[in-house]
C-alpha cells in the first residue's frame, strides 16, 4: 500500500460532517436523540467550566491562564455557549467597536465569511457572536 494521502483523511471527514447536517435537521430521529447527550456532555464538561467562570466575572485572559487553554479554544467554549444558550449575554463578548462596524455592512450577516471583514477592527469571536445574535434575532422573528 502506497503512503496516505492528505485527502485520504478529509473525505472520511466529509462524510461524516455531511452526515451529522443531516441528522441535526431530524431531532425526532431515535439517533438524534440517542447522539446528541453525547456531544452535549463534551460541552458541558469543559466549556461549561469555562462558562462558570465569565458568570463568575472573570475575564478573558483570567479565564485563559485558570483553565490553562489557548484564546482560540476559549473562543470555541464562549461560541458553543451563544449557541445552546437563549439568554447568553453578547453585549458582554462582543466588542462595541466591532459591533459597529458590523451593523453598518449590508447583506445578511449569516452569509458573511470572517476573511471578508478581514481588514476591519473586527476579532474572530466577535464576527461569529454577532453573527449568531443575528440568526437567532432572525430566528425569533419568524417564529
Amino acid at each position: 500500500m502506497g503512503a496516505k494521502k492528505a485527502w485520504d483523511t478529509l473525505v472520511p471527514i466529509s462524510w461524516h460532517e455531511a452526515f451529522f447536517k443531516v441528522l441535526d435537521k431530524h431531532p425526532d430521529f431515535a439517533l438524534y436523540q440517542l447522539i446528541t447527550p453525547i456531544f452535549l456532555g463534551e460541552r458541558n464538561q469543559s466549556g461549561l467550566q469555562t462558562q462558570a467562570l465569565f458568570e463568575a466575572g472573570y475575564t478573558f485572559e483570567q479565564v485563559m491562564g485558570q483553565r490553562g487553554l489557548k484564546a482560540g479554544t476559549i473562543n470555541d467554549h464562549v461560541i458553543e455557549w451563544a449557541l445552546s444558550d437563549r439568554n447568553f449575554p453578547f453585549a458582554d463578548f462582543i466588542h462595541p467597536e466591532a459591533a459597529g462596524v458590523l451593523a453598518q455592512r449590508s447583506g445578511n450577516p449569516v452569509s458573511w465569511r470572517f476573511r471578508d471583514v478581514a481588514e476591519l477592527p473586527v476579532d474572530f469571536l466577535s464576527f461569529a457572536l454577532f453573527q449568531i445574535r443575528s440568526k437567532k434575532k432572525e430566528e425569533r422573528s419568524c417564529s
